[in-house]
């Protein structure tokens, strides 16, 4: 009979730890819903157009974005989720070379380049980079800079303007002696 009571004893122990473990694990559980939540949340808030591509052995396709691109996209890139980058940039080989790159040498890259918005039609500069994310993914960040290639260039054109002036004041510009003789 003693047995029995030790048989009993441990059941009743194993369903206690049992109990205690389902607790834990639906803490645990509820904890790693709140992170997830919360880093989602960081995501989609970055104040940079952000996106998430995963990659396979064959292609890379988009995953995810963030508020900011869907701002940027004026909504278009909802549209473009589960696409591949070969199907989304098949006309543009510099991105795609990109992400390939990125995806397998697992490097950082950066670029300035302009770039079509298929969503929008419009063309803007954009600063963008590629970071490689384990295990599978590659987040791509652009920075419009359309406003400071226009300055730039304005710059540029401004600069050019006053060195044909200044060329055209000392071409036109006479010594006083050459005047006097």
């Amino acid at each position: 009979m003693k047995k029995f009571n030790n048989i009993a004893w441990s059941y009743e122990e194993i369903q206690q730890h049992s109990l205690e473990l389902e607790k834990r694990v639906k803490e645990r559980t509820a904890e790693l819903k709140q992170s997830e939540a919360k880093m989602k949340a960081q995501y989609k808030g970055i104040p940079v157009p952000t996106y998430t591509w995963q990659g396979t052995k064959n292609d890379i396709r988009l995953v995810d974005y963030n508020d900011a691109a869907v701002k940027i996209s004026r909504g278009g890139i909802k549209k473009y989720v589960g696409i591949t980058a070969k199907e989304m940039y098949h006309d543009n080989p510099d991105i795609l070379n990109d992400l390939n790159l990125c995806f397998k040498k697992k490097k950082t890259i950066e670029r300035e380049m302009p770039y079509l918005f298929k969503s929008t039609g419009e063309i803007k500069y954009l600063a963008v980079k590629y970071a490689f994310v384990l295990p599978d993914l590659v987040l791509v960040h652009t920075e419009d800079i359309t406003q400071r290639k226009k300055a730039d260039e304005n710059l540029r054109e401004a600069n050019v303007r006053l060195q044909e002036a200044d060329q055209q004041t000392h071409s036109n510009y006479q010594h006083p002696k050459k005047i006097l003789s």
